[in-house]
């Protein structure tokens, strides 16, 4: 335990940092998780909660994507406080984020460059304002950066369990943001030309964690 806490100092100095912080954030902000609910993922939680649909007043609704929703209706279901849970969860996702920005960039490049730029995102000033709110922002860049994650991972190890948390994850990520249903065209077709694999046998690839996303996201 010593051998592991002296070899990782750093990394777990930069991520009680990200949490204090985040921690710090959150207490002063504490009234902003439940003043507000800008884009109605609460209410939808509550009708979740109260009625078992998903919909805005009296009407059934897919305007919202599920993800935040089901994760604000998990917390009502449990009866813990919206402000507790949410300030819980947005801690938590943002220290999870810290790290594994540290193991995208620990990836491509060397110690020095992924404590720095898991020091930059644990410091960063918007995904701190967005934690303070019920928004997607602090799910979203924790699914975004762990897609990225097994993506880069897929680059040199491409067996069957990356592909398909490669698939669920960016299927889990449009889910709380449509828009990652365009980085995922587009990070399947970076692979295309990583070049570390016959184009064809990468073709392949990209089909499997596309029918993986799509059953992903058949449900909804």
């Amino acid at each position: 335990m010593k051998t592991l806490i002296k070899q990782h100092k750093w990394l777990l100095l930069v991520l009680l940092t990200a949490s204090l912080v985040r921690l710090s954030v959150v207490g002063f902000q504490f009234k902003s998780l439940s003043a507000t609910d800008p884009d109605s993922y609460r209410a939808i939680a509550v009708n979740l909660v109260t009625d078992g649909t998903y919909s805005l007043g009296a009407d059934p609704t897919a305007f919202r994507p599920p993800v935040y929703s089901l994760i604000l209706s998990l917390g009502m279901y449990l009866g813990i406080p919206h402000g507790i849970w949410v300030g819980g969860i947005h801690i938590l996702f943002g220290v999870l984020t810290v790290l594994l920005t540290y193991r995208v960039a620990l990836t491509i490049s060397r110690e020095p460059v992924a404590l720095l730029a898991a020091v930059l995102v644990s410091i960063d000033p918007i995904l701190l304002n967005q934690s303070t709110l019920t928004m997607t922002e602090t799910t979203a860049t924790l699914l975004g950066v762990l897609a990225i994650w097994i993506l880069v991972r897929m680059v040199n190890n491409t067996n069957k369990l990356n592909i398909v948390l490669a698939g669920v994850t960016l299927g889990v990520a449009g889910l709380c943001r449509p828009t990652f249903f365009v980085f995922a065209a587009l990070g399947l077709l970076v692979l295309m030309f990583s070049k570390t694999v016959p184009w064809k046998e990468q073709l392949r690839t990209n089909l499997l964690v596309g029918c993986c996303l799509l059953v992903t996201i058949a449900p909804w």
